[in-house]
């Protein structure tokens, strides 16, 4: 934990300044430096939020799923290690969810424990059955783990807008997460022939862009996750 204010608003900047040199680098699609920036830059994201670690406070739930996040990404991040491992990585992601659901959790009134565990396992639940309904024999583990994720990442995403103002952050940086997860499955979806799409349509053009959306949503999003597991801790809202 760092407890000198300057030097802690100092390395934020330089963090900040970091990340989203990286992030130009490899939207302008730099050779080699831009794709191997990008992933090293979510490596810098979980070894940051170390710094912000605090025993009495909730946030090491954001820093494991950070950790989670990173593995996920050594596992979908074929530029880098030279392997792809889509279920591996999805796995990891929800396991990452399941730690910010953790945060979100514990942050939010016990009296609300209770509806908030039984509204993401029926909706969990939900969206398998429409899964295996509509792919039907295209249903594999990929899909369900799949499913599984997005319904997380909307619990998330709804559950934690009820704690804007105790973390405004985390609301945000889950809905850039949920477009970088919009675009990558669409074009997820697209190339693996699950549902067709017409190429007329505007899905099947922005999924297939040649811009890179999926990082122009995602590393921001990692970035506020970030830092919010700083702003938990040394904000006027942080628990005592």
């Amino acid at each position: 934990m760092i407890k000198n204010r300057k030097l802690r608003l100092s390395l934020i900047c330089l963090f900040i300044i970091f990340e989203l040199t990286c992030l130009l680098l490899n939207l302008c699609k730099v050779p080699y430096a831009g794709t191997h920036l990008a992933y090293f830059s979510i490596i810098i994201c979980f070894i940051f939020s170390i710094f912000a670690f605090k025993k009495e406070t909730k946030n090491l739930h954001i820093i494991i799923a950070l950790l989670f996040t990173y593995l996920a990404d050594s596992c979908l991040v074929p530029h880098f290690n030279g392997s792809y491992n889509g279920e591996l990585g999805l796995v990891f992601f929800n396991f990452a969810q399941i730690s910010y659901f953790l945060f979100i959790l514990f942050r939010s009134e016990k009296k609300l424990w209770l509806p908030h565990i039984i509204v993401r396992g029926c909706l969990i639940l939900a969206m398998v059955i429409v899964a295996v309904v509509v792919l039907k024999d295209k249903t594999d583990f990929l899909s369900i783990v799949t499913v599984i994720y997005f319904a997380n990442l909307i619990c998330n995403l709804a559950f934690s807008i009820f704690n804007f103002k105790k973390d405004p952050l985390i609301p945000i940086g889950f809905l850039l997460f949920a477009l970088c997860d919009i675009t990558t499955g669409f074009n997820t979806i697209i190339n693996s022939g699950y549902l067709s799409i017409s190429s007329s349509s505007l899905i099947y053009k922005l999924a297939m862009s040649d811009f890179n959306f999926t990082w122009l949503f995602y590393q921001p999003s990692q970035i506020l996750l970030t830092l919010s597991a700083y702003y938990c801790v040394y904000s006027k809202h942080s628990e005592k």
